[in-house]
């Protein structure tokens, strides 16, 4: 398929990105290279290194009236992916789903002379250590899957940190426990914002099952 004159899908064209397949969901923004015969080159606003080949990959095109495209990623190198159609689906009046919608959460740094016992009181409903330094609330739209998060703040964070995580998944009231590492911070934009990505390294059962149906639920809506 190579783009017709009045396709949007060409050159320098808007798209977003969602895969929901590999250990952590991407969501990208970004822009077409290139378009020729059903294979797409897009040029990312984040690494892609993620994406195994063969994924499935959803394209959309904002802006346009083009349909959404069902793809296999080919490769995906640093921040530029190749994926090949697999099929059109009808574009939805509905705004692009993201893979966020609402994750509201709060979170601090643990320090040293935080006992594990501390912590661990404290994911089983002690509010000991709960109180006690700062919490900070990002912003709740985030990537997540069940294996952690990844939200922008302008709170602390470095690669190593242990967080204390308090969150809910969508509209569910409960709020869910668990600690988790930093395994990426990315630079500050001019408004100071940094993008944190965070690994669980305890959480409850009942939380990865709500946020795998949180999970489901979108690539519903997204298919």
């Amino acid at each position: 398929m190579s783009a017709s004159p009045d396709d949007p899908r060409v050159s320098g064209a808007a798209v977003e990105v969602v895969c929901l397949e590999g250990d952590e969901p991407l969501v990208a923004e970004g822009r077409v290279h290139r378009v020729a015969d059903g294979c797409y080159i897009l040029d990312l606003d984040r690494p892609v290194d993620a994406i195994r080949p063969g994924a499935r990959t959803i394209l959309n095109f904002p802006g346009s009236d083009a349909p959404r495209v069902i793809a296999r990623a080919v490769s995906a190198v640093g921040n530029r992916l190749r994926c090949e159609q697999v099929e059109e689906r009808e574009r939805e009046r509905r705004a692009w789903p993201r893979l966020v919608a609402g994750i509201p959460l709060r979170y601090r740094v643990l320090r040293g002379a935080e006992t594990v016992v501390e912590v661990d009181a404290w994911l089983k409903g002690s509010d000991a250590p709960r109180e006690r330094g700062a919490w900070h609330e990002p912003d709740p739209l985030m990537n997540f899957s069940v294996a952690g998060l990844r939200f922008d703040t302008r709170g602390p964070g470095e690669v190593g940190d242990v967080l204390l995580l308090e969150f809910q998944v969508g509209a569910d009231p409960r709020r869910h426990r668990a600690t988790g590492r930093v395994r990426h911070v990315g630079e500050a934009d001019e408004d100071g914002l940094r993008s944190v990505a965070v690994s669980f390294e305890q959480i409850a059962p009942e939380a990865e099952h709500a946020l795998t149906e949180l999970t489901l639920t979108i690539q519903d809506a997204l298919l």
